[in-house]
């Protein structure tokens, strides 16, 4: 997997995953840099920059202390893994549009109280906040833009589910089929949201 994500700020930086390194292009990818190396290992599975500021960069790779933070644009990472789980494989990591502090990381496995964790300082700690989910592997997981109860969307091996700071987890697979969601996005049109997904058609 090499995930590819644009500079909320700069539209001619892209970064780039995939490495045990970091990429970034200043010049809409023309050319090439390595920046610095998240802890962890192997390769880089999903990385996410904060909007409120594009200094600061979580990625996430396979193994103990897979989750690691970057304030200074991913020239260097520190690990920020304390009270996460270690028996069980990152999928993603977003973060809040407005809070640089406020990030989610999501588990596969079958580990039922190993589903998504929240922090609210940056990844100094970390509370699990998967009560109410079933024990399945979680994929991905979207952060709703301008929401102001910390509203996620989360695909998982049987669906897509919400939540925000109100509520439990909410089943949202009206009208979806019974599949492995692999990716979420939500587009913001006028409407307040819309979700799209891509899944699995080989489930």
């Amino acid at each position: 997997m090499c995930a590819f994500h644009q500079d909320p700020v700069t539209a001619a930086t892209i970064y780039a995953g995939g490495r045990t390194a970091l990429y970034r292009s200043t010049n809409s990818g023309t050319s090439w840099s390595a920046l610095g190396t998240p802890t962890g290992t192997g390769n880089i599975m999903e990385f996410v920059i904060a909007p409120s500021n594009n200094q600061v960069i979580y990625a996430i790779k396979s193994g103990t202390n897979a989750v690691s933070k970057s304030t200074n644009g991913g020239t260097s990472f520190t690990a920020v893994s304390t009270g996460l789980p270690t028996g069980v494989a990152p999928t993603s990591v977003t973060v809040s549009n407005t809070d640089a502090n406020i990030v989610f990381v999501t588990y596969s496995g079958y580990s039922a109280a190993n589903k998504v964790y929240k922090s609210t300082n940056g990844g100094t700690s970390w509370t699990s906040i998967s009560s109410g989910l079933p024990n399945i592997p979680v994929n991905t997981i979207v952060f709703q833009n301008g929401s102001s109860n910390d509203a996620v969307y989360i695909g998982t091996d049987v669906g897509v589910y919400y939540k925000d700071n109100t509520s439990a987890w909410i089943a949202f697979n009206t009208g979806l089929p019974n599949v492995s969601v692999r990716d979420l996005e939500i587009t913001y049109l006028g409407i307040k949201r819309i979700e799209l997904f891509k899944f699995d058609p080989n489930s």
